[in-house]
């Protein structure tokens, strides 16, 4: 029967809107994450630049290419990021939504706290080797992001492919919660929107606001993440690098590169939860 077929066909256009919102965000958006990675592995203190000061200084260094260097294992992550966040969150949000089918702040801030789980289980392989690839620690050792994968397998196995997911999964869940719940609440207070055309904006505006607001909660983990993924070999726990990190360079050390990201997750959101709710809105599956 229609209602029997409705789930499907409503997997498959979010799963469908997750894909293509992904790729466009993630290219919009490498330039950005590639600074924000330079500037959270960075250990001990160091001059502090501008986002535009270290895209130029990426450009001195090789090119206007360097600002795309691993954009491959980035597109690869795209599809199973936004779909482990974004239909994520639809999935659990069917789960947490109460009888009457509203969602409610609540329902919207656990179902994005789930989607973390999600998330990281499809992404973290992706994002060791964007990291990786991003390193100035590892500048001229990794070919591409095949040899890259080839390399990280043959000499520190499977499981680093997984280094750093605790710290992941905590940076995801809690953004997460603090994206959709945030985004939910917003809603609620702007004007309803009576065209697609402002809908969209009302998206981008989400996105944006509350990319930008979600992210200093989640800087600490994200640090931790980054460093865990660069190291080479190296196996420490996430409480005791947290309380090295502390100790040899500060709490501030936690929030570094907080400025890129913040524009990175700004942009980002803007893009992807415009893009998504617009897909799933032209595919008939819209609202939520």
């Amino acid at each position: 029967s229609d209602s029997e077929a409705m789930p499907s066909d409503v997997l498959v256009a979010e799963l469908m809107a997750g894909s293509l919102a992904g790729i466009c965000e993630y290219t919009v958006c490498q330039p950005v994450d590639i600074v924000a990675t330079r500037q959270m592995e960075h250990k001990g203190k160091c001059a502090k630049r501008g986002l535009i000061a270290d895209m130029k200084a990426l450009v001195q260094e090789g090119g206007v290419a360097r600002l795309y260097r691993g954009l491959g294992p980035q597109l690869m992550a795209a599809v199973p990021a936004t779909i482990g966040m974004y239909t994520g969150e639809r999935l659990f949000g069917r789960m947490f939504t109460p009888a009457d089918g509203k969602s409610t702040f609540a329902s919207s801030s656990a179902a994005g706290f789930c989607s973390g789980f999600s998330e990281t289980l499809l992404v973290c392989p992706f994002e060791v080797l964007k990291v990786r690839l991003h390193s100035q620690s590892f500048l001229g050792r990794y070919q591409n992001t095949l040899h890259c994968a080839q390399t990280v397998l043959r000499e520190e196995g499977l499981k680093a492919l997984y280094k750093g997911a605790p710290a992941m999964a905590t940076r995801n869940c809690i953004f997460n919660s603090v994206f959709f719940g945030g985004s939910y609440t917003l809603r609620t207070v702007l004007p309803k929107p009576k065209t697609g055309a402002e809908a969209f904006r009302i998206d981008l505006l989400c996105g944006l606001v509350m990319g930008v607001v979600a992210t200093p909660p989640k800087m600490p983990f994200f640090v931790l993440k980054t460093r865990m993924q660069v190291c080479n070999g190296e196996k420490q726990s996430s409480l005791r690098l947290l309380q090295r990190i502390i100790q040899e360079e500060g709490p501030h050390a936690l929030f570094k590169g907080m400025g890129p990201a913040c524009v990175r997750m700004g942009l980002g959101g803007a893009v992807c939860l415009a893009s998504f709710r617009g897909i799933c809105t032209l595919t008939g599956h819209g609202g939520h």
